[in-house]
């Protein structure tokens, strides 16, 4: 009896997911106005000069994969695991970032992943890229985020921002904001979801707000579609930041 219950849900949620016309890079229709691209002054200070426009090449591709990172210590940086899957054949990875574009070697990064197994766990992408010490005094000077956990939020009069690099507007650092109030939940406590206008490239990107003059990381971007609780026509969505990932995190610093 169990498993039939079991099938049947399983098959409500499928048809519920194909019901779902996913195949848009970009949206929700109608926001693409309400995005503000970062001006050239402001790349150079905190917490911008944080965020990241990484290149992802693998062996059996001859165009790179583009997305967002952000850095969470002064050589971790943060992205979704997606951004950074099949971590075996990755050649080399680009950052460009304070006017600068650095290729980076296999013996140049070491990568971990939230998840590591056969099948991507969707609600689990999350992954970091460690610098080699030789990489980081490379760099010019930047800042970095505080990773923080989005359920010990208090403050909910605080502005979330979402600041990636989007494709349709290439090699620009671009803003998008919301309330506390406007994110939307949905039962495994594991994601959060928004209304705000991404596109391909914004993958990894950090929802972050300012608090005291800290800036804190609370999740990480993933896309649309995938969760039959967002309508991806109107919903975009992130993994958040929990104990876990901080954990996690701290963890995989240490073991570098």
């Amino acid at each position: 009896m169990k498993i039939i219950i079991l099938f049947n849900s399983l098959m409500l949620i499928s048809i519920a997911l194909l019901a779902q016309d996913c195949s848009d890079s970009c949206g929700p229709a109608g926001k693409e106005s309400l995005r503000t691209n970062i001006l050239k002054e402001e790349l150079n200070t905190s917490p911008f000069n944080s965020i990241v426009h990484i290149v992802v090449k693998r062996i059996y591709r001859s165009t790179g994969s583009p997305s967002t990172a952000s850095f969470i210590d002064s050589n971790v940086l943060i992205t979704a695991n997606h951004s950074l899957i099949r971590s075996p054949f990755i050649s080399d990875i680009t950052l460009k970032m304070n006017g600068m574009s650095i290729k980076l070697k296999k013996r140049d990064f070491k990568i971990y992943h939230f998840h590591q197994g056969l099948f991507h766990k969707e609600n689990k992408d999350i992954a970091i890229l460690v610098l080699k010490k030789d990489v980081k005094d490379v760099l010019r000077s930047y800042s970095h985020f505080q990773l923080a956990n989005f359920d010990l939020i208090r403050d909910t009069t605080h502005k979330f921002h979402l600041t990636g690099f989007p494709f349709d507007r290439p090699d620009t650092l671009v803003d998008k904001t919301t309330g506390y109030n406007d994110l939307k939940k949905e039962p495994s406590g594991k994601v959060v979801g928004y209304g705000l206008y991404t596109c391909k490239g914004d993958s990894g990107a950090p929802l972050w707000y300012e608090d005291n003059g800290i800036f804190k990381v609370v999740s990480i971007h993933h896309g649309k579609g995938g969760l039959p609780e967002f309508d991806c026509k109107t919903t975009n969505w992130g993994i958040k930041v929990t104990s876990e990932v901080v954990e996690w995190v701290n963890r995989k610093k240490v073991i570098h």
